[in-house]
């Protein structure tokens, strides 16, 4: 297997034996106990407020140890910068960077999580410029839910198979959750709650004939298109509403407190060491694919495109936080205009839903993280009983 610096199929090793699997469950039949301190975890609902507030994940194996004497056999990366290095070059080399990409899909079926968002629609113009035979899944929620009639105008404009999943709040059956969590517990950040609706939707027999699966919504934490890199430049509302009048063309930012401490506890303010933690916290596709049969592919995770990223300055960085490289190109390619979102932000984001951020820790749609690992750990357990 390719060294996988992302750590989306995360290795664990047992240090007495050696033996290697991408599943915790594996390690029942060596008699590996949970640690005490992953149990107490869970078990009491503690939670980092500062990686909550950041969206972190609260289960990293790569930084907890989850089961005695075994470990996530994994190394941080270290990612060079390049010098000279502005936007335009970002632009080019993230258009250039994603084609070669997908480029091996042309002629293949392929499955594109589809939203209003910059990120998938960049995939998609892609994907049709390369004849990638696209099926495009649309679910709506709760917050997006204004978004049906501007994905119903792209697939109108271009053609497209979209299928819309109107369904304000997906209810995933109780056997698909310990299904999903019997080989690993929750590595990413909230739950998980993406991956096991992806899996929910992606087990339909219709899906069979796929064998390739697209999202755009990893670009964010890769290439730093969060709010958190505007924290090192602006300090109050009035700063973001600022930088929203020159960049805001298509995402809008409120300013947090929060957030700004959070930003300064974990990281200092260093924006290389925010960037690394965020894209090498664990991402379990190594379930997600044993279940459905799919490769993900992953087009914005490269280790060029996160140098380029990590290589701007100054007002670059801004510029990228608001997605300018994705939006510019869109324009100057394919004349596209994306639908403008709204404001962005911690306290934000769910607005139209529930604010996440002011309720109760335990309240089931915010605790899916302990509840998913609740699961796996009896799941473990059951299965170490039984050698």
């Amino acid at each position: 297997m390719m060294p996988d610096i992302f750590n989306h199929y995360p290795m664990f090793i047992d240090q007495e034996t050696g033996y290697k699997s991408n599943f915790l469950i594996d390690f029942a039949k060596l008699k590996r106990r949970p640690t005490d301190d992953y149990i107490r975890k869970v078990l009491t609902n503690q939670f980092d407020h500062d990686l909550y507030n950041l969206f972190f994940s609260q289960f990293d194996p790569s930084q907890i140890q989850f089961l005695e004497g075994v470990v996530c056999d994994y190394t941080t990366p270290k990612i060079n910068t390049i010098e000279n290095y502005n936007l335009s070059d970002l632009k080019s080399d993230m258009l250039d960077i994603l084609t070669k990409k997908l480029k091996p899909l042309s002629n293949q079926k392929a499955i594109l999580f589809l939203s209003c968002g910059v990120d998938s629609l960049l995939l998609l113009h892609i994907c049709l410029e390369l004849n990638i035979k696209l099926k495009c899944i649309y679910v709506a929620s709760l917050y997006n839910k204004d978004e049906i009639e501007d994905i119903c105008r792209i697939r109108d404009q271009y053609n497209i198979d979209v299928e819309i999943i109107d369904n304000y709040d997906p209810l995933v059956p109780d056997q698909d959750y310990y299904r999903y969590f019997h080989y690993n517990p929750s590595f990413q950040l909230l739950g998980a709650i993406g991956p096991v609706r992806y899996y929910n939707i992606l087990k339909d027999p219709m899906y069979s004939e796929y064998k390739y699966v697209l999202t755009g919504h990893e670009v964010e934490v890769t290439l730093d298109m969060l709010d958190p890199a505007i924290y090192n430049s602006a300090s109050d509302q009035t700063q973001f509403k600022n930088y929203n009048k020159i960049y805001g063309k298509y995402v809008n930012y409120t300013f947090n407190q929060q957030t700004k401490q959070s930003i300064e506890n974990l990281f200092n303010y260093s924006r290389y060491e925010r960037v690394i933690k965020r894209l090498t916290m664990c991402r379990d596709y190594a379930v997600n694919e044993l279940l459905t049969g799919k490769h993900y592919v992953k087009p914005y995770k490269n280790e060029k495109l996160v140098s380029a990223t990590l290589s701007l300055s100054n007002e670059d960085v801004i510029a990228n936080a608001y997605k300018i490289p994705s939006y510019e190109i869109l324009d100057d390619v394919w004349n596209f205009k994306t639908p403008h979102k709204p404001v962005y932000g911690n306290t934000h984001k769910y607005e139209k839903s529930f604010n996440m951020l002011e309720h109760r820790m335990d309240d089931p749609r915010v605790n899916t993280l302990q509840t998913n690992n609740k699961v796996w750990l009896k799941n473990y357990m059951i299965q170490y009983n039984k050698y």
